[in-house]
């Protein structure tokens, strides 16, 4: 797989796109489900940035979107990684 973009430039749509799916692959290859989380969470965060991009949102609007991404990231880590630590639920 590396000979495929080797001594080519690497700033190619292709090779983005190449990027995007060998990740995706490598995500998906233990517990296909997790992809569909992680593509999730990107969503979420990939539409809370193009709201935040609009200049004639108001500040306090902005911080309250930059919250929602954040308690839709920090939630999902909470829930997956933490949850059993407290709760004692495997």
């Amino acid at each position: 797989m590396g000979r495929l973009t080797f001594g080519r430039e690497k700033r190619g749509v292709s090779y983005f796109l190449f990027l995007l799916v060998a990740s995706l692959v490598f995500y998906a290859w233990h517990i296909p489900l997790y992809l569909c989380l992680l593509l999730g969470v990107s969503l979420l965060n990939y539409s809370v940035a193009g709201v935040l991009s609009n200049p004639e949102l108001g500040a306090r609007r902005k911080k309250q979107w930059v919250g929602l991404a954040l308690l839709g990231s920090l939630g999902t880590l909470g829930v997956f990684k933490y949850l059993d630590f407290f709760t004692g639920i495997p």
